[in-house]
C-alpha cells in the first residue's frame, strides 16, 4: 500500500481483507480504497446552514450504494459497498483490466474520473494510491 496516514492504511488494509474471497489464486492486492458515485462536494456545504444540499446528497446517496475499488496485480475489481457504512463489500459490480488508467488523480478534497464504467468520488487522501496503481500499470504521468 503506498504511503498514508494510519487511519487511510487501516480503511485500505480493511477493505483488501474483504476483497480476500473474491480474489483468485495468485492475486495479490495492490490498493483498495472507498469512492463515491454522488458527488460528496453537496455535504460540504451543510455545515454553512444550507439543509437542502444535504438533504439532496443523503437521498442520491441512499439510491447508489457506495463503491470500493480494489486494485490487484491482474485486474482492477469495482464492488457494491454499504449504502451509509464504509467498508462493506457486497458484491463485485465490474471488472476492468489492470492495464485501465486512473489518473492523473488531483483535486484538493475529492477526485472524480469515469474510467471504471461510472463516475466515482475518491477522496483527496487516497488520490496517491491512485498514481502509484497507475505507475504500477506502466502509466506515467507525461504518458497521458
Amino acid at each position: 500500500m503506498a504511503f498514508m496516514g494510519a487511519r487511510e492504511a487501516r480503511i485500505s488494509k480493511r477493505l483488501a481483507r474483504l476483497a480476500s474471497p473474491y480474489l483468485r489464486d495468485g492475486e495479490e492486492v495492490t490498493a483498495a480504497f472507498p469512492a463515491w458515485p454522488a458527488s460528496p462536494l453537496l455535504i460540504l456545504l451543510s455545515p454553512l446552514g444550507l439543509l437542502i444540499p444535504m438533504v439532496v446528497y443523503w437521498v442520491r446517496a441512499a439510491r447508489k450504494r457506495q463503491r470500493v475499488v480494489v486494485v490487484t496485480n491482474e485486474r482492477i475489481i469495482v464492488f457494491a459497498g454499504g449504502r451509509v457504512r464504509q467498508g462493506v463489500i457486497h458484491s463485485v459490480l465490474r471488472e476492468v483490466p489492470r492495464t485501465t488508467i486512473m489518473g492523473p488523480a488531483k483535486g484538493l478534497l475529492f477526485y472524480r474520473f469515469e474510467s471504471l464504467g461510472e463516475s466515482l468520488w475518491v477522496p483527496g487522501i487516497f488520490q496517491q494510491e491512485i498514481t502509484i496503481s497507475d505507475s504500477a500499470a506502466g502509466w506515467s504521468r507525461g504518458a497521458i
